[in-house]
């Protein structure tokens, strides 16, 4: 995972937002490959190996070696690049135009992270186990109850699944695109501004700032 994401890590559990704290042992050209991190509020505890962000919740099926016969298998899927046409398409419902920044991935949407680097150098993070190890996308893996980055970290985010999206609507950019199947709920901080039968895109409202009132000194 690139240097520039570990420091937006941040506990997904609920209490008041806390950052993870991250000690690397293996960094290769500014992408932490091996090292642990832990949240000072809650004990919570996770990984990184290979690059990906492994929680507490995975269990031991999951976490088997990358190596093994069955990951290879099960990342074969994702091995077929999906259509030009089919990238052009994700790339305009996500607004992205620019290169930089950070997009968050997840289910079906992880076989674009490949075509999404390439053409826009952006970083990428995928959320699906059995995503391509073929990019240099970083995936975390087992946090069932959200994603482990602080808000506003992602320019967009392309996600199926309804609770998927309702975790990640915070670490999307206000502003920022966030695609998912017509299947999946579309969440009240989020506004419409497309669909169809297959999909909708929204738009991540504004985050409300809070003002603090002070009361005059009475003349």
């Amino acid at each position: 995972m690139r240097l520039e994401l570990v420091e937006r890590l941040q506990c997904p559990a609920d209490h008041r937002p806390t950052p993870l704290v991250v000690v690397a042992s293996e960094v290769v050209d500014r992408d932490l490959r091996r090292g642990t991190a832990g949240c000072m509020q809650c004990g919570r505890e996770a990984r990184f190996r290979a690059g990906d962000l492994w929680g507490a919740s995975v269990g031991a099926a999951t976490s088997a070696s990358s190596e093994s016969p069955e990951r290879r298998e099960r990342d074969a899927t994702y091995a077929v690049s999906p259509s030009l046409e089919a990238l052009d398409r994700l790339q305009a419902l996500l607004g992205l135009t620019e290169s930089g920044g950070a997009v968050l991935l997840g289910g079906r949407y992880a076989a674009f992270a490949a075509g999404l680097q390439a053409r826009l150098d952006l970083m990428v993070i995928v959320t699906d186990p059995d995503a391509s190890l073929f990019t240099s996308a970083a995936r975390v893996i087992g946090w069932a109850d959200g994603v482990p980055f602080a808000e506003g970290t992602f320019r967009a985010a392309a996600l199926d699944g309804a609770r998927l999206v309702d975790a990640a609507v915070r670490t999307v950019r206000a502003g920022g695109r966030i695609v998912a199947p017509i299947s999946c709920p579309r969440p009240s901080t989020v506004t419409l501004l497309a669909a169809d039968t297959a999909e909708w895109v929204g738009e991540r409202g504004a985050t409300p700032s809070v003002i603090p009132l002070e009361r005059a000194a009475p003349r």
